[in-house]
């Protein structure tokens, strides 16, 4: 987690991140700025896990038997 940090959307996509300072002079003239004080920004979901017994020939039923 970092604190102070700018981040530059245009469109849908984030364009950048970092400082406020090197975002404002990233940002097209007109850029409206959102202050979302101290709130926890979560750019997106980010499915990070794995199955390691489900993969290759192991099935489901498998590793139901075998807990």
């Amino acid at each position: 987690m970092r604190d102070g940090v700018a981040v530059l959307v245009v469109g849908e996509r984030i364009r950048a991140v970092g400082t406020a300072a090197e975002i404002a002079a990233q940002a097209p003239s007109g850029t409206r700025t959102i202050d979302l004080g101290g709130a926890t920004l979560l750019p997106g979901m980010i499915d990070a896990h794995t199955h390691i017994l489900l993969q290759g020939d192991t099935t489901a039923a498998d590793y139901a038997r075998s807990s």
